[in-house]
């Protein structure tokens, strides 16, 4: 079920639609300028698209009086953490330009608050995974990125190596924990993010998680059970 939301004239280009409320999902697909080598040779480029992104939206939600914004951010704000829960009140390290952007942009639109009355919810995701539950609605990439996919991957097609998703190589392989979000959990997560700020209620933000963490070694062994292999 779709926001009724009153739509507005075009704002920005032919393809782009403006409504009172405005959902704010875009930026990179694939997150490969977020090592520090990819920073230092175009990450900084990434990172100015991203917020001139964000700021042509804002402004054009100031053209045309949309005063709601919905915008997805993500856990690596955050950084590396060694705590078991991590709240909203966290402190921020991020570590690379992709988390620097997401941070920076936060701080954008709740500047664009406080100076213009944009309300807004901002969620930051955890890892996401799954499909719908008919299998009707998914997601098939060539290349494949994510690591739960390209690991059932390897094991339907009995591939001899497997992926690995610790990109730190300091820590054991298959002991990073994890905060896996179903895809469904996160669709449910934005009409209860639209019916917010429906309700008046004041700009917040949000962790987008299931509160369970699980390694990749177990991820590992739940699907070597389910496939029998």
């Amino acid at each position: 079920m779709k926001p009724k939301e009153t739509r507005l004239r075009p704002c920005g280009g032919r393809r782009t639609q403006l409504y009172r409320l405005s959902l704010e999902y875009s930026g990179l697909e694939s997150a490969k300028w977020v090592s520090q080598a990819d920073f230092a040779i175009g990450g900084e480029n990434e990172l100015h698209k991203q917020l001139t992104a964000i700021t042509n939206v804002l402004n054009c939600m100031l053209k045309f009086n949309v005063r709601k914004i919905i915008f997805a951010s993500c856990q690596s704000v955050y950084g590396t953490s060694k705590e078991t829960i991590i709240t909203e009140n966290h402190p921020q390290t991020p570590f690379n330009a992709y988390a620097r952007s997401k941070q920076l942009i936060e701080k954008t639109i709740d500047l664009y608050k406080n100076a213009y009355g944009i309300e807004y919810v901002i969620m930051r995701y955890f890892t996401i995974a799954g499909s719908s539950e008919d299998l009707k609605l998914g997601e098939l990439r060539k290349p494949e990125l994510s690591y739960i996919p390209k690991l059932i991957d390897a094991i339907y097609f009995n591939r001899p190596k497997l992926p690995s998703a610790d990109l730190d190589q300091t820590i054991a392989p298959g002991t990073i924990i994890r905060d896996i979000t179903h895809v469904q959990d996160i669709a449910e997560a934005n009409f209860r993010a639209v019916e917010y700020l429906r309700e008046g209620k004041n700009s917040d933000t949000f962790n987008i998680c299931s509160a369970q963490g699980i390694s990749n070694a177990d991820i590992l062994k739940n699907l070597q059970e389910i496939t029998g292999k």
